[in-house]
């Protein structure tokens, strides 16, 4: 949420990609990954997997004021078929990945290096940008509108990217994690006027990185950048709280936990002074009572940003975790 956000968040990303370059990702409830063992020198050679160049920039739609929406596509690499047998299409999960900043800042660019990471676990992974807000545009549920397209894109474009259209969950931090909760509980806003309308807008299952969950909330009352929220969640409703409790509720994952929700991973500090680590526990606490599966992961004496390396490591890992259990066959 705070400005700073960005820089500070690519170190998670960059120290994972390089354990992952190492072998030395942990293993886990899950299994994230098998050591791998020194070839027979009776065995042949096997061929080196093909990596698919990253496709950067895809227009997933365009606004009303002809501003193009733009997302990035990794996919895994691809092992060639063994001699004398064509390739079998094998349809991959994917997640899409959905940067913070605020509403009215930050780059798909942030989910990088985890999009890379991820590919090569066998994911098709897409960081997507959204329309941010300015003091007079772009306000809710613009946000919401687009996050949505990018999910009914992903699913009309299923067999061009070899994705199970059925597989496919979503990551999102700080303002990022309250558009992904949303694709979580929410369907199409408004299918009469929406592109690719045969297609959902829900995920199979989301990760929700210390998103807000209740922006009627007072942030000024709980935390100690609070005022900050309080005007960045002015820019994203066109009004204060007061003047917009109807455009806040509607913007509030809680208000829309009901028995369809699907699973949730909610990783949060427990001295985050931007958004209140009770955002998440009320969250957690609202998705287990509709008997949705839901686990929290409070990270002890962790404030917005994840500054402790255990932390950072731990982030990555049960996140993948997470969609390795939810999302891989």
């Amino acid at each position: 949420m705070r400005p700073d956000f960005l820089p500070r968040r690519l170190s998670i990303f960059t120290a994972c990609a390089a354990l992952a370059s190492l072998g030395v990702l942990p293993n886990a409830p899950g299994q994230l990954s098998e050591p791998k063992q020194a070839p027979s020198p009776f065995q042949s050679t096997p061929a080196k997997p093909v990596q698919t160049p990253p496709q950067l920039d895809v227009v997933y739609g365009d606004t009303a004021d002809g501003q193009k929406l733009l997302l990035d596509v990794f996919q895994p690499p691809v092992s060639p078929p063994k001699e004398g047998l064509t390739a079998q299409p094998r349809l991959r999960p994917a997640v899409l990945m959905v940067h913070g900043g605020g509403w009215a800042g930050g780059n798909k660019k942030e989910f990088r290096n985890l999009a890379l990471l991820m590919a090569q676990l066998g994911y098709v992974t897409v960081p997507v940008s959204y329309r941010l807000t300015t003091n007079a545009a772009n306000t809710w549920p613009a946000q919401l509108d687009d996050v949505q397209l990018a999910v009914r894109w992903l699913r009309s474009h299923a067999t061009q990217y070899r994705v199970d259209p059925k597989r496919i969950g979503a990551v999102g931090v700080s303002a990022g994690g309250q558009l992904v909760a949303s694709l979580g509980l929410r369907e199409t806003r408004d299918p009469a006027t929406a592109k690719y309308p045969d297609q959902s807008s829900r995920v199979a299952c989301v990760v929700d990185v210390c998103g807000p969950t209740d922006l009627a909330d007072d942030f000024s009352s709980k935390v100690k950048q609070g005022d900050f929220v309080n005007d960045l969640l002015k820019r994203l409703l066109g009004g204060s709280v007061a003047e917009k409790s109807s455009l806040a509720g509607d913007a509030s994952p809680l208000t829309h936990v009901d028995a369809r929700a699907v699973p949730f991973l909610i990783i949060h500090g427990t001295n985050d002074d931007v958004v209140p680590f009770d955002h998440s526990r009320r969250l957690h606490d609202a998705l287990t009572k509709n008997a949705t599966p839901a686990s929290i992961l409070a990270l002890e004496n962790e404030g917005h940003v994840f500054q402790n390396r255990e932390n950072q490591k731990k982030f990555i890992q049960e996140t993948i975790v997470f969609f390795n259990q939810n999302l891989m066959p």
